[in-house]
């Protein structure tokens, strides 16, 4: 039931007016407009019907009052005696939302009301669409923005970015049609973790950002990543076909708040960063900007260098790693197996396409991607120099057991849906080291395995 607050220093009028109003809504009066004010805080009435001419406090600064202390817009309904014309458009102009003359009609009361309170639903309910994403139900990019930076000016806690990783294959493969039940179904799960005071929102396509009030350490955030990602298990597994090799998760990226700073453009770069460090370590995880990034005293702890580097979540498979990553890496690489002699091998992969099977490149080499790291091991590493492109290093290894591993490759890609009309050539060329000779080959393994 709506609430209305009559506010009029004449008891008898006051009593009138609650006599009218209150079989229709719930009514609570005041004889003053400094009590008026202690009431709104508790009560927070739909609308106010006040009385324009009182002793200590008229009713308009009553209105003015409440605006300042409240920064909102409050529907207000002056009665007044007066028939002055030019005191209805003062009020008008200072934003009253309708007059009524004394001694008034209760017909035309309740009518002024119920107009009054419908149009402000109308309004609310413009404004709710307009700023509701609305495939998900969270708020969108725009409202999110908006209300996270003004939560991260006033309030305690964690301004976190989580990514859905591989989501794009799903939209690829499945279709678009369940990429949007996957986001409807894991916004609900998001919504489920919120406490009242938190805020979420869907910035676009799989990425989102919540404010957390309640987290403050690295360890919640990676609790709540780590539920994050069964409940996303659980929903591809549901609305997917269940034997997807498809490595579908959750990252998380977060900042604290005050302690990073207020300002939300550069909270949310931080928290991108700490996004992208779990993105570049094995993905599936979550990173605290303060854990990684930085200390009170600039120093860190073996402790804290440790979890700088390490793989967020260990995952079958090849390790797979950014180009730019890469070539901090490779010479190291290269160093290490001639300095020790070790057996290692250097491949290229180049995939073409006819495109007949109707996916694009970006798709397949995706796709291929992921077939090739879980057909390696662990120790292994691949990279993807473009989009058709691919280099694996493969150490301890001799020329029998890779042979077998490309057989391996190739087999599982070809049992693949994205393989139809996509064409395999590889080179492979052993590391040189001092006792080793300089070897390389080069063929189509599709006519060589198959």
């Amino acid at each position: 039931m709506k609430k209305i607050l009559i506010v009029d220093d004449d008891s008898m009028m006051l009593r009138l007016a609650d006599r009218i109003l209150s079989p229709h809504y719930e009514v609570v009066t005041a004889l003053s407009g400094k009590e008026a004010l202690e009431i709104y805080d508790k009560e927070k009435p739909d609308l106010i019907l006040s009385d324009l001419i009182m002793p200590e406090m008229t009713g308009f600064e009553l209105h003015e009052a409440l605006l300042s202390k409240y920064d909102v817009q409050i529907p207000v309904m002056f009665m007044t005696a007066d028939g002055n014309d030019d005191v209805e458009g003062m009020g008008f102009d200072r934003g009253a939302s309708d007059f009524i003359r004394k001694p008034f009609h209760p017909d035309a009361l309740l009518r002024r009301v119920e107009n009054i309170l419908n149009n402000r639903d109308r309004i609310h309910s413009l404004e709710v669409e307009a700023s509701v994403d609305k495939l998900t139900g969270l708020l969108n990019k725009a409202s999110t923005e908006e209300l996270c930076a003004s939560m991260c000016r006033g309030k305690t806690g964690m301004l976190i970015i989580l990514d859905l990783d591989s989501f794009k294959l799903i939209n690829d493969i499945y279709g678009h049609e369940k990429g949007d039940i996957i986001l409807r179904e894991f916004s609900a799960v998001l919504k489920s973790q919120l406490d009242p005071d938190d805020a979420a929102g869907r910035l676009g396509g799989d990425e989102f950002l919540m404010f957390r009030c309640s987290f403050r350490t690295a360890a919640q955030l990676q609790a709540m990543t780590d539920l994050l990602n069964r409940k996303f298990e659980e929903l591809t597994d549901r609305f997917l076909e269940s034997d997807s090799n498809i490595p579908f998760g959750v990252s998380a990226g977060g900042v604290l708040v005050p302690d990073d700073g207020n300002d939300f453009t550069e909270l949310f770069r931080l928290a991108d960063k700490a996004l992208y460090s779990v993105k570049q370590n094995g993905k599936h995880g979550s990173a605290l900007y303060s854990e990684i990034y930085n200390s009170s005293d600039g120093r860190r702890d073996l402790k804290c260098v440790c979890r700088l580097f390490e793989e967020r979540t260990v995952l079958d498979g090849a390790y797979r790693i950014g180009l730019d990553a890469f070539l901090q890496v490779y010479h190291y690489f290269l160093r290490y197996i001639k300095s020790y002699c070790h057996n290692a091998y250097r491949l290229l992969f180049t995939i073409n396409s006819d495109r007949s099977n109707g996916y694009s490149l970006g798709t397949i080499a995706d796709g291929f991607c992921e077939v090739a790291s879980k057909s390696l091991r662990k120790s292994d590493i691949i990279v993807q120099l473009s989009e058709d492109q691919f280099f694996l290093l493969i150490p301890e290894i001799t020329e029998e057991p890779l042979d077998r591993l490309v057989e391996r490759i190739i087999m599982s890609w070809q049992a693949s849906e994205l393989s139809e009309g996509v064409s395999v050539q590889y080179e492979s060329e052993r590391i040189p080291t001092e006792k080793n000779p300089h070897t390389s080959r080069s063929g189509d393994p599709d006519e060589d395995f198959i």
